[in-house]
């Protein structure tokens, strides 16, 4: 398992996030020896062995280089992983080689995932599985709509009575000033 930066409370520097990333990705790091011991469990095969220590001997780790992303102008990619997508894709296409086709069946494809989407099919899943859950729905949105309407007529009266307190207001200030008019010919 590889500690990523504030996983055990550590203080996300440049320099320790480096670190991991180096720790990582390094000829004999985290990825390669796990990638060694999938072979490994695999049976021998030195031919992708020697195509797994290839693929980390050339690896470059100097600084990571910001890029657009090919598909939207605006979001920015760090070129230090851009490339392991397809170091991935091809150790995955020599796994699935080496296995040959009895058991390609049993690798998955690659899927692109989406956030939440697991818990999204699991609510849509819940809420139309209980005739309880769609009535508690039904009749929620029918006491928003009602809410709604009353919420209109609360703001109508006030409007109401705003008016009703200016024109109030008015009479009063016009009453204030016949009175001071009267006091002042008296």
């Amino acid at each position: 398992m590889v500690p990523f930066a504030l996983a055990q409370g550590g203080k996300p520097t440049r320099n320790s996030l480096w670190q991991e990333v180096h720790a990582t990705l390094q000829k004999d790091g985290h990825l390669h020896r796990g990638m060694r011991a999938a072979v490994t469990h695999l049976g021998k095969n030195d031919q992708l062995m020697k195509r797994v220590d290839t693929m980390f001997s050339g690896i470059n780790l100097c600084g990571p280089h910001l890029l657009n992303s090919p598909h939207n102008p605006q979001v920015q990619l760090c070129q230090l992983f851009r490339a392991y997508d397809r170091m991935l894709h091809v150790f995955h296409e020599q796994v699935k080689a080496l296995l040959g086709a009895r058991d390609v069946s049993s690798v998955q494809p690659k899927k692109r995932r989406r956030l939440l989407a697991h818990m999204y099919r699991r609510s849509e899943h819940s809420r139309a599985s209980s005739p309880a859950m769609a009535q508690m729905m039904q009749q929620k949105t029918a006491n928003q709509a009602t809410m709604k309407t009353q919420i209109a007529q609360v703001e109508a009266q006030a409007e109401k009575a705003t008016e009703a307190n200016a024109q109030l207001s008015a009479q009063i200030k016009a009453q204030a000033a016949q009175i001071k008019a009267q006091a002042a010919q008296i």
